[in-house]
């Protein structure tokens, strides 16, 4: 079935290339847009990419911890055709484009007894103020 496979790749390549594309749902009403690691969200004039998990501090669910802890994640911002990565945190906002850009909620499975892929975070992202 070597045309099968090559119906296959073909059909995979623009699928690929739609990876690293924009997504377009508009934010919540609280003004939230969530995007997992790699994907490119649009808000505020900005696109946020998470590029990767650099902690997840916080109390497991079911847990009584002296701290509640932090997620912090590493972000490309572009703003027109300015670009930078910068660390968010869930602790504190960054300023952005006059602005300040928020890591308003965490989307994780429930787990207190293995570790979290990656893949399985949605990031939620709020911006204020500004432009």
């Amino acid at each position: 079935m070597p045309g099968m496979n090559r119906a296959l790749a073909l059909f995979a390549l623009p699928l690929a290339a739609l990876a690293g594309c924009v997504h377009a749902a508009p934010p919540r009403s609280d003004g939230i847009v969530f995007a997992r690691i790699g994907q490119t969200v649009s808000l505020a004039g900005l696109r946020l990419t998470p590029l990767r998990l650099v902690e997840d501090s916080r109390c497991p669910r079911g847990m009584t911890c002296v701290w509640s802890g932090q997620v912090l994640v590493a972000v490309r911002i572009a703003a027109g055709t300015a670009r930078e990565t910068r660390e968010i945190s869930t602790l504190r906002p960054i300023p952005v484009a006059g602005g300040m850009l928020e890591l308003a909620e965490v989307q994780s499975p429930e787990t207190a007894k293995a570790a979290i892929p990656p893949g399985d975070y949605r990031f939620g992202f709020r911006f204020k103020g500004g432009r």
